[in-house]
């Protein structure tokens, strides 16, 4: 992945990339997360949600949008593509 993004130029050759894992996802009990358990939510469903989000949204503020161009935005703003 590293030689890839150097080469790429995401990533400077120099110093070395390295990874480091500290993310943690926290539930709304202020616990974090267990993923062994099953309990965490879909990257599917997470970006499913963000689309509706937006598109609930845009219908909202943005009347002059047809509806194609909403969804299309909608979209683009729930999953930053």
């Amino acid at each position: 992945m590293f030689a890839i993004s150097r080469r790429a130029g995401f990533v400077p050759s120099t110093p070395r990339s390295s990874t480091t894992l500290s993310a943690r996802c926290w539930g709304e009990d202020g616990k974090p997360f267990k993923t062994r358990s099953g309990g965490t939510v879909k990257l599917a469903e997470l970006l499913d949600e963000a689309v509706e989000r937006a598109a609930r949204l845009l219908a909202e503020r943005e009347a002059d949008l047809s509806a194609g161009e909403r969804e299309t935005v909608a979209r683009q703003v729930g999953i930053a593509r």
